[in-house]
């Protein structure tokens, strides 16, 4: 659990940093997807989920395709 806290803390920091400029801007893909992970971590972290459940929650909340996230966890590339 320390190692999604440790995630959960960096990830909020990369996202609130004036430094941090994503390739789309603040709406692109790029910030999209780190807010989403920001979002699942969250849920790890705050609420206890599972990361799965967690990322599919969160990237279905931050506008991903539910198909395209049942396809990502299937292959395991959303694992953390």
């Amino acid at each position: 659990m320390d190692e999604f806290q440790s995630a959960y803390t960096d990830i909020q920091k990369l996202n609130k940093a004036k430094k941090t400029k994503f390739v789309g801007g603040l709406q692109g893909l790029q910030a999209r997807r780190a807010h989403a992970m920001e979002s699942a971590l969250a849920l790890v972290v705050k609420n206890g989920r599972h990361l799965i459940d967690a990322s599919q929650r969160a990237a279905e909340t931050h506008g991903f395709a539910m198909a395209w996230v049942a396809e990502c966890c299937a292959a395991g590339s959303v694992t953390g």
